[in-house]
């Protein structure tokens, strides 16, 4: 047997599957694996914030004292009051939906978002089933 060509095949098979194997293994998994599973996380993160969001929109605008006190400027109100911290996760979620989901998803939240709630017919089936058909598309995308 001659030991040059055992040498020649083995050395080079060495160094590729112990070397430059895990490199290409690696790779494989930031590329294909990490990042759609980065992907999933981030838009489930968008999921839960937009059901938070619409919850806290809920219930300021079945918050009776928050409902009476209704702020105004130049003689316009909101049709619903609601604390600065609900609309500014709204605005939030609402853009993140309209960046990182279909265009339809980002409709079904922008109809839920702007469904009238009133505190005289709670609860609300309109709101609650625009709410739940948000959270049904935004959760198909998962």
């Amino acid at each position: 047997m001659d030991f040059t060509l055992v040498f020649s095949v083995a050395i080079p098979t060495g160094i590729i599957s112990g070397i430059i194997s895990p490199f290409i293994v690696s790779w494989l998994k930031h590329t294909l694996i990490w990042k759609r599973q980065r992907n999933i996380e981030f838009k489930n993160s968008i999921l839960r914030d937009a059901a938070r969001a619409l919850s806290m929109l809920e219930t300021d605008a079945l918050d009776a004292a928050l409902q009476f006190d209704k702020a105004s400027y130049k003689g316009k109100t909101r049709m619903v009051e609601a604390r600065a911290q609900t609309f500014e996760l709204c605005i939030t979620v609402g853009s993140l939906i309209e960046c990182f989901f279909r265009d339809d998803a980002f409709k079904a939240w922008e109809k839920a978002y702007k469904t009238p709630i009133s505190i005289e017919n709670a609860p609300d089936m309109e709101f609650m089933s625009n709410r739940s058909d948000v959270l049904k598309k935004l959760a198909q995308e998962l």
